[in-house]
């Protein structure tokens, strides 16, 4: 059945008046009365009882009026639902986010998403490791990471958000809280809350180098896998610990954070997808975030 005979039919049944609907359809009246007949002829049944003053439906024209409109509905929609999809405006994104970038960076991406791909659904994982995001990339689970780099896989393609720089995470009763800037030699002799090794080999190596230029080693108390659990311990008075600028932005009770007097080397955060990916919501994501200020 040809949806075009469908639309005719449609239109015909609505205005039940041939000059009427092949203005409305833009063709010639003798056109739209054969291409009726067409229909008619396939179904083997009249649809439309004509005479010289009206034109009416017959019972199988009602019959068919209702699912030839549901037909033409359900076209309609699925092809809404392609054009969206191949334009990137429709589908599912799913992002993964290192520690620190689940508390500041993960809300302005999900309403960025959520005002300029309001159709895509997004998932979030937060609290992912570098490591874990290459493996999630490689493995499709993810479509783009915020992550730590370097990238030593030349299968993704990658680019730097910005760049965050270490600050130090002390209880609120500690006794250099009320301090506006720290010294990081000053608290050599405390206790810190360190990330577990190989959780996150990039940010390890920020925070071995910020300790190795203050001249010590860390008292460790604890090794902890996510940023959340550090704040949450550091709050508790169980220790100090390093964590990047991001996490200024979790307000937690019992702790505060302070900049560091001397500022060590920065990391950076990049966006990390595979090379070659052609996702259209993929695609617009990235434009997104090309003119987005993060």
């Amino acid at each position: 059945m040809d949806i075009r005979h469908l639309k005719y039919f449609v239109v015909l049944a609505e205005e039940l008046h041939f000059n009427h609907a092949a203005e409305r359809l833009h063709i010639a009246q003798p056109a739209l009365s054969q291409q009726v007949r067409n229909l008619e002829r396939e179904l083997q049944t009249e649809l439309f009882a004509r005479s010289t003053r009206r034109v009416e439906l017959t019972l199988a024209g009602q019959a068919l009026l209702s699912r030839a409109r549901d037909i033409l509905a359900s076209i309609d929609t699925a092809s809404d639902v392609v054009t969206r999809v191949a334009s990137g405006t429709s589908g599912r994104l799913s992002v993964g986010f290192t520690g620190s970038a689940t508390y500041d960076l993960l809300p302005r991406i999900a309403k960025g998403v959520g005002e300029h791909m309001p159709g895509v659904s997004l998932e979030v994982h937060g609290e992912m490791a570098t490591s874990d995001q290459i493996a999630a990339l490689r493995s499709n689970s993810i479509d783009i990471g915020f992550l730590r780099p370097p990238i030593a896989v030349s299968e993704f393609s990658h680019k730097i958000v910005r760049t965050d720089y270490l600050s130090l995470m002390l209880p609120s009763t500690h006794r250099l809280a009320s301090e506006r800037a720290i010294d990081l030699r000053d608290v050599a002799s405390d206790p810190f809350i360190i990330y577990r090794p190989t959780a996150d080999l990039a940010t390890d190596a920020f925070v071995a180098g910020a300790y190795q230029q203050a001249g010590f080693k860390p008292i460790v108390r604890q090794e902890v896998n996510a940023t959340s659990v550090m704040v949450s311990l550091v709050a508790a008075g169980m220790g100090l610990a390093l964590v990047p600028d991001a996490v200024r932005s979790v307000c937690v009770d019992g702790a505060v954070i302070r900049p560091l007097r001397t500022p060590v080397v920065a990391m950076t955060l990049a966006a990390a997808w595979r090379t070659g990916n052609d996702v259209p919501a993929v695609q617009r994501f990235l434009e997104m975030l090309d003119a987005a200020a993060l």
